[in-house]
């Protein structure tokens, strides 16, 4: 064979040897699945737990059948002893729709989903809520209501989570 058609025929299968392992890489939207899930915001549960009181036990006068007044005993009215907790987060989601089908919820998630807003669908008693956010400052998750309201003309309920 002549040197020049084997460096011919050589590249050529270089080249499609590349495009066979670089083309589903570029035809493939992977940023647009890395940008959905930045934006979707996983805030872990909080603890029930805000203040404990430790009192002293009450003593209990037995001859009379009824506890000592506070002037009677010092330890009544010391300061209280509490322990240090964290402080409460509040997250607020709007909710925009309850549904007895998943795929009406699915639906309505995807739509509201393509007009870029942060949504979730989530199953409780029998029904798929459809919920945008969460968000930790009530005044931003008023505003997306609004804006919600302005682009779609669905009207969501604003509630703690």
């Amino acid at each position: 064979m002549d040197e020049k058609l084997k460096q011919r025929l050589m590249g050529t299968v270089v080249i499609t040897l590349l495009l066979a392992y670089f083309l589903p890489m570029l035809m493939d939207d992977t940023t647009d699945q890395q940008q959905r899930s930045l934006s979707e915001l996983k805030i872990p549960q909080l603890s029930e737990e805000i203040f404990v009181e430790t009192l002293p036990p009450m003593p209990f006068n037995s001859a009379k059948g009824v506890a000592p007044s506070s002037d009677r005993n010092p330890s009544v009215g010391k300061k209280k002893n509490l322990v240090k907790s964290k402080p409460i987060l509040i997250r607020w989601v709007i909710q925009v729709g309850s549904f007895g089908s998943q795929e009406h919820a699915i639906r309505l998630r995807d739509d509201l989903r393509s007009k870029k807003f942060t949504v979730y669908t989530e199953f409780f008693q029998g029904m798929y809520r459809v919920r945008i956010g969460p968000e930790l400052d009530r005044k931003r998750a008023e505003k997306t209501l609004q804006f919600l309201t302005k682009k779609t003309q669905l009207k969501g309920l604003l509630m703690p989570e």
